[in-house]
């Protein structure tokens, strides 16, 4: 891929260290040039999620003018993001480079925003977070803190599903107990043709995988498709067998009850399944991350890509990951108890059809099931996946 230079283009920066928010603030910024890198339109929950665009970052005016602002950008935008909201998820904008970058944006309402570092898991890598985003136009720069006459590679990150680096505030269950021995997870069918819906890091490295049912042979199971940055996966089976019915319209609220099934701790709990309950504890994950819910129903290593019903048997989520104790512990100076977090359906649902999945949606009719009821209706479609590396 050929990336467009840079240096042809006037330069006047306005980057501020730390995140900084204007308005009513004359700019030098032309938001109406046309942007040096292209342009895009999004509509939310788009896919692939991340969006992602290679770049040069930098300028060659620095912005000593400007109150509270350091950095070099260009005059023209280097990318222009017309975006239509069509859901409740933030939107953020991250850059990933080597070099010590910053970043501006100016939002659909003329309202500049910057950053220089996000948090400490980016390094000096800059991020802006848009916790309820308008639809329009968003011109954005990507600058470089330091002056120079270089202009460093750098990728623009738009997603609607955090910071594209490790975030050390969470924790995914490492499922080999040593290196080369096979892992487990657990996935559920989610089609009458043999979908399985799981995590990525569930896969993630395996040259062979399995799926079980209970009471039933292990079976081959094949990678269709996986993404990191959603931590999904979805795998094909020769089955036809009952498959999960998604919520659909069926509200979700702070407090609903919720039921987890799973394998987890393949070898010391039940190869039969483990059930688990708990309520809805939270509507977002770490730093308000709208792709999350929390739950008290707890899990262990090997839940990990199972299924998060509601008392209507319905899918409302997908098991993915624990707050990081030591991480809390060492940062927070806190102990941690029993925040669990899984995928929101509405993310698993766009994979699905990202994907061409036929799946089944609710009706919201229905009365309420036992846990018995729900557990063994789980027991139908939920399986354990083995990972052989």
């Amino acid at each position: 891929m050929t990336i467009p230079s840079k240096q042809s283009n006037g330069f006047i920066a306005v980057i501020a260290l730390g995140l900084i928010t204007m308005s009513g603030t004359s700019l030098a910024q032309d938001v109406g040039a046309e942007s040096i890198f292209g342009s895009v339109e999004l509509t939310g929950n788009f896919q692939p999620d991340p969006y992602t665009i290679e770049l040069s970052a930098g300028g060659s005016v620095a912005a000593d003018s400007i109150e509270g602002c350091s950095g070099y950008i260009s005059n023209a935008p280097d990318y222009k993001l017309d975006f239509t909201k069509q859901s409740d998820f933030h939107l953020s904008f991250f850059v990933i480079s080597d070099a010590d970058t910053t970043l501006v944006i100016n939002d659909p309402s003329g309202v500049w925003h910057c950053d220089d570092d996000y948090n400490d898991a980016g390094g000096t890598n800059p991020g802006v977070i848009f916790a309820d985003p308008q639809s329009g136009i968003y011109d954005i720069w990507v600058g470089t803190y330091e002056e120079g006459d270089s202009y460093p590679a750098a990728e623009l990150v738009v997603t609607e599903i955090g910071p594209p680096w490790s975030d050390s505030g969470s924790s995914t269950p490492d499922n080999n107990n040593e290196s080369g021995a096979p892992s487990s997870g657990t996935g559920f069918i989610v089609s009458q043709t043999g979908h399985v819906l799981t995590n990525h890091h569930v896969i993630d490295g395996c040259s062979n995988l399995t799926f079980q049912l209970r009471g039933q042979l292990a079976m081959e199971a094949s990678l269709i498709s996986s993404n990191s940055a959603t931590d999904l996966a979805l795998l094909k089976i020769s089955l036809s067998s009952s498959s999960a019915v998604f919520r659909g319209s069926r509200r979700l609220r702070l407090g609903d009850e919720v039921v987890v099934y799973g394998f987890p701790l393949l070898g010391d709990l039940s190869s039969q399944g483990n059930l688990t309950y708990g309520i809805v504890s939270a509507l977002s994950g770490l730093e308000d991350d709208l792709s999350r819910l929390q739950m008290t129903a707890q899990i262990q290593p090997g839940n990990s890509g199972g299924p998060v019903m509601n008392r209507f048997g319905e899918i409302v989520g997908v098991v993915v990951e624990t707050a990081n104790e030591e991480f809390f512990r060492q940062q927070r100076g806190t102990d941690t108890q029993n925040l669990n977090f899984a995928i929101r359906d509405s993310m698993a649902v766009s994979f699905l059809e990202t994907n061409n999945v036929n799946y089944a949606v609710g009706g919201g009719q229905g009365s309420q099931m036992a846990i018995a009821d729900i557990a063994e209706a789980a027991q139908e479609f939920t399986g354990l996946i083995m990972c052989y590396q």
